[in-house]
């Protein structure tokens, strides 16, 4: 059963896609993927001046420079989900365990060198654990790792991601434009589509 938390800056789906779809993505992350390691964890930050905090990734499709994991087809099920219109990126994103939950820098998620073009950011859980991430509307939203969940929010929206303390923390993050849906005559924002 879906379930779903909709506001006019974020949307929080639960249960997103079929247990079929969401277990394939579930183990191929953490059973095939290549991941890479990067010593920042967010692009802003330059060099992180803690070397205990790092992340790994995988680009699963990036179009700057261009890069297509042979694992692409792992997204489609959540790429109809987005009605993406433009693809720009999107990674999986590996969080070691941390003793304590850690809380990294606020960032905003872009691509290549064109930071100010308007995009969407979408973020799935890929396993359930302690860690979070906290998006900045005014107010803090904190919104919490649970398997086969998704956020979606605007690209201008600074955000920051967790470690966890009770296992590794993998997520997938998608940049994208969207389709704007129709749906009995009224048209509907990424943030409120059924």
């Amino acid at each position: 059963m879906t379930e779903s938390i909709a506001t006019n800056m974020y949307k929080v789906i639960d249960n997103v896609l079929s247990k079929r779809d969401f277990l394939n993505i579930q183990n191929t992350c953490f059973g095939k993927l290549d991941w890479v390691y990067s010593k920042n964890i967010a692009f802003s930050l330059g060099d992180n001046p803690d070397p205990s905090q790092y992340m790994m990734n995988h680009i699963f499709f990036q179009n700057k420079p261009f890069v297509v994991s042979e694992y692409i087809n792992l997204l489609f099920p959540i790429l109809r989900e987005l009605n993406v219109e433009e693809f720009f990126r999107c990674k999986a994103n590996f969080y070691p365990k941390t003793s304590e939950v850690i809380e990294h820098e606020y960032h905003t998620d872009s691509w290549g060198n064109d930071q100010e073009r308007s995009h969407l950011v979408a973020l799935y859980s890929v396993n359930s654990n302690s860690g979070y991430t906290v998006l900045n509307i005014g107010e803090k939203i904190k919104v919490e790792s649970v398997e086969n969940r998704l956020i979606i929010f605007d690209g201008k929206i600074e955000h920051a991601s967790t470690s966890a303390d009770d296992d590794v923390r993998v997520n997938l993050n998608f940049c994208y434009t969207s389709k704007t849906r129709q749906k009995k005559g009224v048209q509907r924002t990424p943030f409120a589509y059924s």
